[in-house]
């Protein structure tokens, strides 16, 4: 064989390998998302649903919000937005996307924001201290396959803080404290078509930080294990955007014009070098 042939029949190989991988890499998939709150303790009692005379805590709005204090609402985060005054705080998970298209090692995506709303409620009124935040993620291939779905719950801790003014270990005593171990998000991994992806759930806005020993020893996370969250001064709202990404293997570049006509060559040659060989026999 020249040594023509036998680069082209090497070049051939190349890119009929460079299309066999393509079809093995996954470069887009479809994640639906779901967030709820799922659990809570407002003083010693469990949710996700009561009213007691000394006031209220519960989870509502079909798992998005988880309110305490003095009264009830509906849709409490637009009406705490219009009316700072009214005793009751809220943790609202909104602006989830029904699903999102992510491209492996593309950019991220947007998906619910977390939002924690203080309110300056009475001392006589039951307050949070733990709540359960869930997330799942169904993943499917652009063509609705299929493929996993994820799942994590998350502890949270809270204090709501008593109005006192001073410096706390956390900062301004008067701010309220909202805690998780180990950071509220994760990356899990799965396998499709023989090769690994991991899905990334992430605070895009960085609003979640690492906390000081003490502030995670006064939410009651004990010794020094470290925790993250923040602070919520009183009559504000702090809020923190969550987004999604898939990383995995290289996709491999869609070939150059010059590497079909040399595959187009490489195979005209071989079928041309096969039809030589049987007519010499």
């Amino acid at each position: 064989m020249s040594t023509t042939v036998r680069k082209l029949v090497i070049a051939t190989g190349l890119a009929l390998s460079t299309f066999a991988a393509q079809a093995d890499v996954q470069s887009t998939f479809d994640v639906a998302l779901s967030v709820q709150w799922v659990g809570g303790i407002v003083n010693g009692q469990e949710t996700p649903h009561f009213t007691t005379g000394s006031g209220f805590g519960g989870i509502t709005d079909g798992g998005k919000v988880i309110q305490w204090g003095h009264g009830y609402k509906e849709n409490v985060n637009t009406y705490l937005t219009n009316d700072k005054n009214y005793p009751l705080s809220a943790l609202v998970l909104s602006n989830t996307p029904a699903g999102v298209s992510l491209d492996t090692n593309g950019a991220s995506a947007n998906v619910n924001i977390f939002q924690h709303y203080n309110r300056e409620i009475p001392s006589s009124v039951k307050s949070l201290t733990n709540a359960t935040f869930r997330v799942t993620a169904s993943i499917q291939t652009e063509f609705g396959v299929n493929v996993t779905t994820v799942t994590h719950d998350f502890n949270v801790y809270f204090m709501e803080t008593p109005n006192t003014g001073g410096t706390c270990a956390w900062g301004a005593c008067d701010n309220d404290v909202f805690a998780v171990v180990s950071g509220l998000g994760f990356s899990d991994t799965f396998n499709f078509g023989g090769e690994n992806y991991t899905l990334n759930y992430f605070d895009n806005s960085k609003v979640f930080g690492q906390l000081s020993n003490g502030a995670c020893n006064a939410v009651g996370i004990a010794g020094n294990t470290p925790c993250y969250g923040f602070t919520t001064a009183e009559n504000s709202v702090t809020s923190a955007q969550f987004a999604l990404s898939v990383s995995g293997p290289q996709v491999p570049q869609i070939p150059e014009p010059e590497t079909y006509a040399m595959l187009l060559a490489g195979l005209g040659v071989i079928g041309t070098v096969a039809r030589r060989r049987r007519n010499i026999r």
